[in-house]
C-alpha cells in the first residue's frame, strides 16, 4: 500500500511539472503574439506618415454598434464605431475606402451608461455627406487610404508591455 501512495505522489509531482512547463510555454507564445501585433501596428502607422495626400468626398457617415457581454451574459459595455465611407481619385482611377487610420477604426465605448453614442455622433458631425476631406493614400497600393495617419503610443505600447511581461513571466516562473 505504501508503494502505491509513493507512485501517486511521484505521478502528481510530474503532473505539476508538466503543467508548469505548459503554462510557461503558453505565456511565452502569447507574449510573442502581443509583441508581433504591437510591431505590426507601429510599423503600419509609421509607414502611413509617408503616404501622399489627396482630396476625397464623404459618401456616407454611419454609426455601427457592437455589444460586449460579461461572463454571466449581461451587457457590460457597447462599442460605437463611426463608419466613414469616402471616395478619392489617384491617377484617374476612383477608389472607395472606409479606413479611418492605420491603427484601426475610431471607437467610442459606453460603460454602464456612460455616453458613448453622444461622443460618436459628435465625431460624425465632422464628416457630413459630400464633405470635402483630405485623405492619405499609399504610393505603392493606391487602394489603401486613411483619414488620419500615424500611430499613437496608446495603441501599441500596452500590447508591447503585456507581451514583454508574459515572456518574462514565462521565463521567471
Amino acid at each position: 500500500m505504501k508503494q502505491y501512495f509513493q507512485f501517486i505522489s511521484k505521478k502528481s509531482s510530474y503532473l505539476k511539472i508538466e503543467m508548469l512547463f505548459f503554462l510557461k510555454t503558453l505565456a511565452v507564445i502569447f507574449g510573442i503574439l502581443f509583441i508581433s501585433r504591437a510591431f505590426h501596428v507601429y510599423r503600419s502607422g509609421r509607414e502611413s506618415l509617408a503616404w501622399k495626400p489627396t482630396t476625397a468626398y464623404v459618401i456616407s457617415a454611419d454609426l455601427g454598434k457592437m455589444k460586449n457581454y460579461g461572463f454571466i451574459g449581461h451587457l457590460v459595455f457597447q462599442t460605437y464605431l463611426p463608419i466613414i465611407k469616402y471616395n478619392y481619385t489617384v491617377d484617374e482611377i476612383e477608389y472607395v475606402s472606409e479606413s479611418y487610420s492605420s491603427e484601426g477604426d475610431r471607437k467610442f465605448e459606453s460603460y454602464f451608461g456612460i455616453p458613448g453614442p453622444a461622443k460618436a455622433n459628435e465625431f460624425l458631425k465632422n464628416y457630413p455627406d459630400n464633405a470635402k476631406i483630405t485623405v492619405y493614400y499609399s504610393p505603392e497600393h493606391h487602394e489603401k487610404a486613411v483619414i488620419k495617419r500615424g500611430v499613437r503610443r496608446v495603441t501599441f505600447l500596452p500590447q508591447m508591455i503585456i507581451g514583454v511581461g508574459l515572456i518574462l513571466a514565462g521565463f521567471i516562473i
